[in-house]
């Protein structure tokens, strides 16, 4: 997949899955492995989060089809730009805790 962000409310396909993922934020830490930084959060669509573990963590790499693209406006591509500028540093600052 690409190398920037996509947008928020991104319904995706993931590898090896057929259940559709919309992406609810960036840079996500997962609980069950708190040094570790992945390029987004997400949770099922159309179902949203039911349970505790309903979030879903992923990278760009794992993504395989952009099934629709989330909203998309001048505040939203200045974050995202913001976000690639600072991106690998945030991960090193988490990894290295």
């Amino acid at each position: 997949m690409s190398k920037g962000f996509l947008p928020i409310g991104t319904v995706v396909e993931l590898n090896n899955s057929t259940i559709p993922v919309m992406i609810a934020g960036y840079l996500a830490v997962a609980p069950k492995d708190p040094k570790r930084v992945w390029d987004y959060s997400g949770f099922i669509f159309p179902t949203g989060i039911s349970e505790d573990d309903g979030l879903f963590c992923f990278d760009n790499e794992q993504i395989e089809t952009v099934i629709a693209y989330g909203y998309r406006d001048i505040q939203a591509d200045r974050f995202i730009r913001q976000l690639m500028a600072t991106k690998d540093e945030i991960k090193k600052k988490v990894e290295e805790g």
